[in-house]
C-alpha cells in the first residue's frame, strides 16, 4: 500500500498527457507545413507598420507639446491629457468588432477601413 502512495505522489499520469498532445494539431504527433516567404508579404508588413506608426504618432503628439496646446486653445492640462487617454479607452470596446471584421472580411478590408479612419 505504501508503494501505491509513492507512485501517486510521483507526478501526473503520463497517459493523459500523451492523449492531450495527440489532440493538438501540429503537436508532437504531426508536422506543420513549411512557411513560405514572399516579397509581397514584406510590403504588407511595411505598409501595416507605416500606418500603425502614424496612428501612434497622432495618439501622443499633443502630449509632447501640452504647454503650447494649453496656451493656444486656452484649456487646462487635463483636457490635453484626455486626447491621449481616449485612444487607450477606445481600444477596449473597439477591439471586439475589429477582431470580428478581421475574421469575417479579412485583413485587407480591415486594414483599408482602419487606414481610412486614421486619415
Amino acid at each position: 500500500m505504501k508503494d501505491d502512495q509513492d507512485t501517486k505522489e510521483a507526478g501526473p499520469d503520463l497517459s493523459k498527457v500523451v492523449k492531450i498532445q495527440a489532440d493538438i494539431p501540429n503537436g508532437e504527433c504531426g508536422s506543420a507545413p513549411p512557411t513560405r516567404l514572399y516579397k509581397r508579404r514584406w510590403v504588407i508588413v511595411l505598409l501595416f507598420s507605416t500606418y500603425s506608426l502614424s496612428n501612434a504618432y497622432q495618439w501622443i503628439q499633443y502630449g509632447i507639446i501640452s504647454n503650447i496646446i494649453m496656451k493656444f486653445y486656452n484649456v487646462d492640462g487635463f483636457a490635453v491629457d484626455w486626447l491621449s487617454m481616449i485612444y487607450m479607452l477606445a481600444y477596449i470596446p473597439f477591439i471586439f468588432p475589429v477582431t470580428w471584421l478581421l475574421e469575417k472580411l479579412g485583413l485587407r478590408f480591415t486594414a483599408l477601413v482602419a487606414n481610412a479612419l486614421n486619415c
